[in-house]
């Protein structure tokens, strides 16, 4: 393998910079989604059991799950109308979705880059 690199000349340390960059940003992503709770199964559980309003805006303000946190924010704001509550989830899903985005810019301008050097070697 390193005669590849030593063969491909100097184009080859950007595309192994890129490699390297994208292997960096991918094991990033890995550890940083598992730590996310988007839903939890005991909140699923609790809402299907069939509770009073009052016991479920209870649980969902003790919940930090995702879900959690946006069902509590329409439960706040139940007595809007359904286009001020369709514009509240969508403004909620926006932000709580940028975790999930994070550096993906950076693997998509490698991604991009990697294929290009590569046919520029050849």
């Amino acid at each position: 393998m390193i005669e590849w690199v030593v063969k491909g000349g100097w184009f080859m340390v950007p595309l192994l910079l890129c490699s390297i960059l994208s292997f960096a940003v991918i094991i990033e992503r890995f550890f940083s989604l598992i730590s996310i709770q988007v839903l939890s199964q005991d909140l699923i559980r609790d809402l299907e059991s069939g509770k009073s309003p009052k016991e479920i805006a209870q649980i969902l303000d003790n919940n930090s799950t995702v879900l959690g946190k946006f069902l509590y924010n329409i439960y706040q704001r139940r007595d809007e109308t359904k286009e001020v509550l369709t514009e509240l989830g969508l403004s909620y899903f926006k932000n709580a979705w940028r975790p999930f985005e994070k550096n993906l810019e950076v693997l998509n301008i490698t991604a991009t880059i990697s294929p290009l050097l590569g046919l520029l070697l050849t």
